[in-house]
């Protein structure tokens, strides 16, 4: 099963992420209900993989915490896709450094690439990127924050003609600063 791992945002924040997009001439941004910050892509896990995460990702023990959103960038040559970034965060590297920790524990074998924690916004086909230039000059110095960040989701990712749709598999709190 297409599966992540990732923190979703609270819907204040998605709707202010999705006005940053509202005015792309080309491209397609990502819905709403679909901004995330992704921890871990685990790709095509089997069942019985991703059930050994779930019994390691239901032990977590790491305290909620917040991080703040800051600068707008893009991947890939023409740009391939739009996104916001998140300033460092010691808590954030550390619950997704736990997160890979778990996945790889579980079997899940998973691409060996390094963390640049972000929410994307927008995708671009070829030649389309150049609808990112406007957004990024009128809001490159975009920031929003402290947005709480009390637990992780276990996403399906299910693939059709209009993109990715997302099922939520399961939720796991992150631990208060009172307990």
């Amino acid at each position: 099963m297409r599966s992540f791992v990732a923190i979703e945002l609270p819907e204040d924040v998605k709707a202010r992420l999705a006005g940053l997009t509202r005015k792309l001439q080309a491209g397609r941004s990502i819905p709403p209900e679909y901004m995330h910050l992704t921890l871990a892509f685990l790709g095509d896990a089997p069942l019985d993989r991703l059930e050994d995460l779930h019994d390691g990702l239901s032990l977590l023990s790491l305290p909620a915490f917040e991080l703040t959103l800051a600068g707008l960038g893009t991947f890939g040559p023409g740009p391939r896709t739009l996104w916001v970034g998140v300033l460092a965060e010691a808590r954030l590297g550390a619950l997704q450094k736990k997160v890979v920790s778990l996945a790889r524990r579980a079997g899940i074998r998973l691409e060996r690439r390094r963390f640049v924690p972000h929410v994307t916004l927008a995708r671009f086909r070829e030649g389309e990127g150049g609808a990112a230039l406007p957004v990024l000059a009128a809001h490159g110095a975009f920031s929003l924050g402290p947005i709480p960040v009390d637990g992780i989701t276990l996403f399906a990712s299910h693939l059709g003609p209009g993109g990715a749709r997302y099922e939520v598999l399961e939720r796991y709190p992150l631990r208060s600063e009172w307990h």
